[in-house]
């Protein structure tokens, strides 16, 4: 009798440790997971940040009208950067194709992984910033219909989902006011 408890609570210690070390393997990838797009968050920012000091650069020196026709900014800055893993341009939420109407309402991008979830696929700092420069060509090209706005200030879309905010200030110049972007939902 005392020896099958033994075995019994020897059995169920086994069971709970087998259950342990699994619950730690999936603690440890979760939290290599969360590792990871903490480091590619902090990139998008970092490239984010940057884009946006370009265009407030751009747009200090340009007079006024002059926003159809912004060129882009060189990237020699971006020569001497180190290389490192930064968001692809399918993590900036630009699908490869839409499961539905593209101008419907309810449309869920689908990446090239076929799923509604990003790839990262490791593009490099300096190929990011060159898909960023050629975003920033494409403003000049694309203008936003939204809410009525004053002469003096304007929304332009960078690509689906991007929307940058432009205001002309006294003397020609014009200010960068606003970086919008929106992410679909996962459905």
């Amino acid at each position: 009798m005392l020896r099958s408890q033994v075995e019994n609570l020897t059995r169920k210690a086994q069971v709970q440790e087998v259950e342990l070390e699994r619950t730690t393997k999936q603690l440890e990838e979760a939290l290599a997971i969360a590792s990871e797009e903490t480091a590619r968050s902090k990139a998008a920012k970092d490239v984010i940040k940057s884009l946006t000091a370009q265009l407030k650069d751009m747009a200090e020196r340009l007079p006024v009208g002059s926003a159809r026709t912004i060129k882009s900014p060189s990237l020699n800055s971006f020569d001497s950067s180190p290389e490192y893993i930064a968001p692809s341009s399918n993590t900036l939420n630009r699908p490869n194709s839409r499961e539905s109407d593209p101008d419907g309402p309810n449309t869920v991008p689908v990446f090239s992984n076929g799923t509604s979830t990003p790839v990262f696929d490791g593009a490099s700092y300096r190929q990011q910033a060159n898909h960023a420069a050629e975003s920033i060509n494409r403003i000049s090209t694309r203008a936003k219909e939204s809410e009525p706005r004053s002469e003096n200030e304007w929304v332009e879309q960078d690509e689906p989902g991007v929307y940058i905010t432009l205001t002309a200030l006294a003397g020609g110049a014009m200010d960068l006011k606003r970086v919008r972007s929106f992410q679909p939902k996962a459905v």
